[in-house]
């Protein structure tokens, strides 16, 4: 409470959102005890990854996928040069990094799928984790196979491609692909022999 009146005495939003998901714990731990909070960690807990602070990340974000697209281009022999997030194909034209290529969006949705798969179907905090983490690489590698593949047919068309007008969608229809190995492995977590046992 004190974390979101200075929040609110200093003008910082911020502040403010990331202490709602602890008050809302705090208040059921109050009214029903730290034993009977346990069940609600998680399904309370993805709140978290609605609230809009996770935009501190996205520049680092834009950095790594600049980077990994850089290796990949790099392999693939495209001629290219990089500055920051713009990314010049000599003698075509430019594709920026932007903050909606970040894969922010992809991220957050995957923490939280992951999350409340591994709540719903894992006993174990070990094999949430990994599921977790999973979530997390399977995330991020469909937002940089999605900026590499509209580069890449950028590179390939002269720039005349519609993948350049239409990446949004596209990049989703990347994402879900993605979920396939991801709910595979899921599945083969949940069906190990250890998870079976007790928590």
């Amino acid at each position: 409470i004190a974390i979101y009146i200075a929040g609110e005495l200093l003008m910082v939003q911020a502040l403010r959102q990331i202490v709602l998901v602890p008050l809302i714990l705090a208040a059921f731990a109050v009214l029903w005890g730290w034993r009977q909070l346990v069940p609600f960690l998680i399904p309370v807990g993805v709140l978290f990854f609605t609230i809009p602070v996770w935009d501190f990340i996205s520049w680092p974000l834009q950095l790594i996928t600049t980077s990994v697209n850089q290796m990949l281009l790099g392999f693939y022999g495209v001629e290219f040069e990089v500055e920051g997030v713009f990314v010049y194909l000599i003698g075509i034209g430019a594709f920026e990094i932007a903050n909606g290529c970040s894969g922010l969006r992809y991220l957050l949705v995957g923490m939280t799928l992951s999350a409340l798969y591994g709540h719903l179907n894992l006993r174990r905090w070990s094999s949430r984790i990994m599921l977790f983490a999973a979530g997390v690489g399977f995330a991020l590698m469909a937002n940089w196979i999605r900026v590499f593949i509209i580069i890449l047919a950028g590179y390939l068309t002269d720039m005349e491609t519609s993948l350049i007008e239409d990446h949004d969608a596209f990049g989703w229809w990347v994402f879900a692909g993605t979920l396939v190995p991801l709910f595979f492995i899921a599945r083969a977590i949940e069906v190990r022999a250890v998870e079976k046992e007790p928590a």
